[in-house]
């Protein structure tokens, strides 16, 4: 049994499950979600020192390539392919918009330690790119949400604060308190577990879309598969092409491809509502089957 809570697939898979079949609850947690997500993020980033880095000309690379890579790259293609079939004021197309600048996922970090990526590239790049995101969500919440976002701004930059800034600071200042240090010990179980929470939340949420309009989560997640795993394998063999190593190939595909979906999630639930974090939904359902055969996936492009 403990093998099983200590596995993120089967994690995973209960958030979903539970969502579906006991999402009635999730309604009572929805206002808790930020903090969750802020949570996640600071544990994220506990392990990290900004002390650690001797010249930052190091940094300024990896960063730049995850700006370019998970925002612009992964923004232009799946908003082009998005486009093909829903209007930009749908709601639904505004979720996809809520995808895009969310930034690189926490799980990248692991994952990289995890299957021989490049370390130093996966964490400067997913933090350097979060930061990032304090400069480019406004204006493309703006430019996506109109004047509908101007009564909101001050919640725009309240859940900037709760989930970015305020978790990027106290992972600093905590960093040499001994009980914070149990936090990197257990990393990997309190970010599985604070994923497993937002999951349940965004699906438990949208359980009648899932139960009783099905057909409106298939394109959305169609969508995404296709992008995911096509666009994943054609990005891959570009790099090979370019005599790209091994290890910077792995940290540039999960750049690339993962982003960090409860942050989209919630950001969509609290600006423009549950109809918004359809794709994140589905977003859920296509990284959770990514990241399970990821194993093999980063085995057969090595």
């Amino acid at each position: 049994m403990i093998r099983f809570i200590q596995n993120r697939n089967f994690i995973l898979v209960l958030a979903l499950l539970l969502g579906i079949l006991a999402g009635d609850f999730a309604v009572y947690f929805k206002d808790y979600s930020l903090y969750v997500l802020a949570f996640m993020m600071f544990v994220s980033l506990n392990s990290f020192s900004f002390a650690e880095i001797k010249d930052f000309r190091l940094v300024i690379r990896p960063v730049l390539i995850s700006i370019i890579l998970n925002y612009f790259l992964f923004g232009i293609l799946i908003l082009a392919f998005a486009r093909l079939f829903y209007l930009p004021d749908d709601d639904v197309f505004k979720g996809f918009v809520f995808i895009v600048i969310a930034p690189p996922g926490a799980v990248i970090v692991p994952f990289t330690a995890q299957y021989g990526g490049n370390s130093k590239l996966s964490v400067y790049g997913v933090i350097g790119a979060s930061l990032f995101l304090l400069i480019l969500f406004p204006l493309v919440a703006y430019l996506t949400l109109g004047s509908n976002i101007s009564g909101s701004m001050f919640s725009l930059f309240k859940i900037l604060a709760i989930t970015i800034i305020i978790p990027l600071i106290l992972s600093q200042l905590t960093q040499k308190i001994k009980i914070f240090n149990l936090l990197t010990k257990y990393k990997g179980r309190i970010i599985d577990w604070s994923f497993f929470i937002i999951v349940y939340i965004v699906i438990g949420l949208n359980r009648n879309t899932f139960i009783n309009q099905t057909e409106v989560l298939i394109l959305p997640t169609l969508l995404l598969f296709i992008f995911i795993f096509g666009f994943g394998f054609v990005f891959n063999k570009i790099l090979l092409f370019l005599k790209i190593n091994t290890k910077d190939r792995l940290s540039y595909s999960l750049l690339f491809l993962v982003k960090n979906n409860p942050f989209s999630a919630v950001i969509s639930l609290q600006l423009a509502g549950k109809v918004a974090a359809i794709p994140s939904v589905a977003l859920s359902v296509v990284l959770l089957f990514y990241l399970m055969l990821f194993p093999i996936i980063s085995k057969k492009n090595n």
